[in-house]
């Protein structure tokens, strides 16, 4: 296998078993370990850590190895806070602009958020498949780049505050999604980014129940 697909599937490897739990907060790996778990060269996981580490999921720790990072619930809100702020906005600003085609990859999409998911991850990359496409119909590639980021970052932050704390993996699945691509359709935009900040904002709710914070 290429080298760059080495670090594709190590990357993706880490990342699972980090938003799904195997991998806790502030547990320290090494590359040793992940180079003979993947059967593979130190070159093509380092590769990948550096990766994981620029996606602040990782953070290198000098002749220690890697860890996983840490959040808090402060992180979790303003992270949500931020992306309603970009998307909603990314979504008026585009407005009635969607065209058949698009609309026909999107709801492609949210029938496979439809199915159930065997793990955290499985879940939350359905999630993040749906709002990058969303966004990168509006062709600004500074934010598309940014927000795969926080979203990315969002899997640890579920893994950490749900999986942990419920015993469980929260569900996720495409019906808010189709909803909001009806609504698109129709040519509601208003409508649909009231329902794409109830989707995105969902965890908070979520949070909240579980740690009884109230917004004020």
């Amino acid at each position: 296998m290429e080298e760059k697909n080495l670090k594709s599937l190590i990357y993706q490897g880490v990342y699972q078993d980090v938003a799904n739990g195997i991998l806790k907060p502030n547990e320290i790996i090494s590359e040793n370990k992940i180079a003979e778990k993947y059967g593979v060269s130190k070159s093509p996981v380092r590769d990948a850590m550096v990766e994981l580490c620029k996606d602040e999921i990782l953070k290198s720790i000098p002749r220690m190895g890697y860890q996983v990072i840490p959040v808090n619930l402060k992180d979790i809100l303003n992270i949500i806070d931020f992306r309603v702020d970009i998307e909603i906005s990314g979504l008026r600003r585009y407005g009635n602009h969607f065209t058949d085609e698009q609309i026909a990859v999107l709801e492609k999409i949210t029938e496979r958020g439809m199915e159930n998911d065997a793990t955290a991850s499985e879940g939350w990359f359905k999630n993040y498949e749906f709002h990058t496409a969303l966004y990168s119909f509006y062709e600004n590639e500074f934010a598309l780049k940014y927000l795969s980021k926080l979203i990315r970052q969002g899997a640890t932050f579920i893994s950490q505050y749900f999986i942990a704390a419920r015993g469980k993996n929260r569900e996720l699945n495409g019906r808010v999604h189709m909803e909001i691509v009806e609504e698109i359709r129709r040519g509601d935009i208003e409508k649909a980014c009231k329902i794409l900040q109830s989707d995105i904002e969902s965890i908070k709710q979520d949070i909240a129940l579980l740690y009884g914070w109230t917004q004020q």
